[in-house]
């Protein structure tokens, strides 16, 4: 192929939904990621400066490196090439490291430049001996051998940058290569928007999408319901909606806001005779009071049933917290069994314990354990632990039943709390019935009636 069309190959988009429909132009329109690009920051300053360096963004998928990218290009007023590194990989022997070579060239004659590479871990992961055998070392290697040797000029700069979506749960690039990293500057983290940033995202969709004649309120609630949702992901829940109100000719309201947000996540509702909904109102119901009761507000509950599920209850308090006492996880532990709590006290032991609150019992057990293993929160077992390379049955068996002491001291919390608030849980379950989900001010209406 020649270099045309080379470069045309190279610049096809292969972008998240976000990032090719709703892409920022300028620093000022990137969403949620003012830790790293707000006014004051140092990656802001090195743009407006034009003092910027090599830099690898990690993070999870969808949360727009490559739009990030882009933009720092264009308000540096440069080329910008682009290449997936899974592009490299080939069946013929040195086509890849050819490849490496062929796109730094390019890069070279185009200064100044951006040269990102994309999903730089296809080629990037630590050494490992399955490297050897498909030919990604040695495109490792010229890649490597590129950034020694990629000299710029004053005039004339090329700075590499690169993209992965490992790294964004432990909080570093320790999945890929300490070689590779090494040739960068910098490695930046972009990460999942907060609450303020999912606002900011779909005030931006409402108003390029003049069908969205969704409120101010639902548009609070939908960011209050979205934590852990990549901006790429939100916005698929919208074109959900869009789409349903083209196919129906008309606007998208909050009601049909609220299903296709549902729809998106979850699938398409399911019936579930009366007798079960019941049960899953009061199990959700459960989740809400002990909630309530240690001063967090739920912001939804639904007992429309979908896919695995006949319900939910979701609250946002926590959300951005990266400390937590001793107190405070109990507490999540006691919210998290509450569903099952709120089953024994209405059923007792045979009828109550069912099926149902598998996962909930899953994420009360992760966190004692945690507790236990991670955070040394009972120093007794913990020192057992740090004393020892392997952990010794007798300390295995010391952990299982503190775990198991944890979970039913929790548990018999959550049920004498909601048999102490058994006025309110029989309200705010007949008020799920009756509309099958509530939203944070009609949870609130109930609970602090």
């Amino acid at each position: 192929m020649d270099l045309f069309d080379y470069m045309r190959e190279q610049n096809k988009e292969k972008e998240s939904p976000l990032a090719s429909r709703l892409r920022p132009t300028k620093l000022e329109e990137v969403v949620g990621q003012q830790h790293i690009i707000g006014k004051d920051k140092l990656l802001y300053r090195a743009i407006k400066a034009d003092k910027l360096q090599s830099v690898i963004f990690y993070g999870p998928p969808g949360t727009g490196k490559t739009s990030l990218a882009k933009v720092i290009a264009a308000e540096s007023d440069v080329t910008f090439l682009t290449a997936s590194a899974d592009q490299f990989i080939s069946k013929w022997v040195g086509e890849g490291p050819q490849a490496v070579h062929r796109i730094f060239s390019i890069a070279r004659k185009y200064a100044p430049a951006i040269l990102f590479i994309d999903e730089i871990d296809a080629i990037g992961r630590r050494r490992t001996e399955e490297a050897f055998h498909d030919g990604r070392q040695e495109i490792l290697n010229a890649l490597l051998t590129e950034m020694d040797g990629f000299k710029t000029s004053v005039k004339k700069p090329v700075l590499v940058m690169a993209a992965t979506n490992l790294g964004g749960n432990n909080g570093s690039t320790g999945a890929l290569d300490p070689a590779l990293v090494r040739r960068f500057d910098r490695s930046i983290c972009i990460d999942l928007p907060d609450r303020a940033g999912r606002i900011q995202l779909l005030k931006m969709l409402r108003n390029k999408h003049q069908i969205l004649r969704i409120s101010d309120a639902m548009l609070q609630n939908l960011a209050e319901r979205s934590i852990g949702m990549s901006p790429a992901l939100l916005e698929g829940a919208v074109n959900t909606a869009i789409r349903e109100a083209i196919r129906s000719g008309t606007e998208v309201s909050d009601s049909m806001m609220d299903e296709a947000f549902e729809k998106y996540n979850h699938g398409e509702e399911k019936h579930w005779n009366r007798a079960d909904l019941i049960k899953t109102a009061r199990h959700e119901a459960g989740h809400a009071v002990v909630c309530n009761y240690f001063g967090e507000e739920p912001s939804y509950l639904t007992v429309a049933a979908r896919d695995n599920h006949g319900g939910y209850m979701m609250y946002s308090a926590a959300e951005g917290k990266g400390v937590y006492t001793k107190k405070e996880l109990l507490r999540q532990i006691a919210v998290s069994l509450g569903g099952r709590a709120a089953e024994l006290a209405y059923y007792g032991e045979e009828e109550g314990l069912s099926t149902g609150p598998s996962s909930d019992l899953e994420t009360a057990t992760a966190i004692a354990r945690k507790m236990i293993c991670n955070y040394g929160m009972y120093h007794e077992i913990a020192a057992g632990i740090v004393m020892q390379n392997e952990v010794s049955e007798t300390v295995s068996q010391s952990i299982e039943q503190k775990v198991n002491a944890i979970i039913q001291e929790q548990l018999n919390l959550s049920v004498a709390i909601i048999k102490e608030n058994a006025d309110k849980m029989a309200q705010l379950v007949d008020t799920l019935m009756e509309k099958t989900h509530l939203n944070k001010q009609e949870i609130q209406e109930v609970l602090n009636d």
